[in-house]
């Protein structure tokens, strides 16, 4: 299934004759895939949190956000307090994948390896932010396979 995006970008023209900045406005459209859009608690294969993404609870009251400095992170809504983190900060992460081989590993933008979850080959189909706080993996049955710690 196919999302459109549209984006609007202004671009600022030359002076006009009347010596004052015109605007131009062009909305342009992407077309991606539905398993881009990252809505909701979880991230299947495939899909990845890039700088400043991220996905929430069900419940709403926790979020997993990949942060710009490298980090991947859980917060309370409420709380500035992390509740868990790969501590990666300042290390190059660029964004954090859920993988076929059912590895959850962040990479830099050159693609280097940066953090795992080191869950390769346990047959994680999915990571689910829970209600409690935790991000846990799942296989297609829905066996919980791996867990963060608190």
């Amino acid at each position: 299934m196919l999302k459109e995006i549209f984006v609007t970008t202004v671009l600022i023209s030359i002076f006009n004759q009347a010596n004052c900045i015109t605007n131009q406005t062009n909305t342009i459209k992407i077309h991606a895939n539905k398993k881009d859009f990252i809505d909701g608690d979880k991230l299947v294969i495939d899909q990845c949190l890039v700088e400043d993404s991220s996905i929430k609870s069900a419940n709403g009251e926790f979020f997993l956000i990949m942060e710009k400095n490298g980090n991947l992170v859980i917060y309370a809504t409420n709380q500035k307090v992390p509740i868990w983190a790969t501590n990666t900060d300042k290390t190059g992460g660029k964004r954090v994948c859920m993988q076929a081989d059912s590895d959850f590993n962040m990479y830099s933008h050159s693609n280097t390896l940066i953090w795992s979850s080191k869950t390769k080959g346990l047959n994680g189909t999915y990571v689910k932010l829970q209600n409690n706080g935790k991000l846990e993996m799942f296989t297609k049955a829905d066996k919980k396979v791996w867990e963060t710690k608190k």
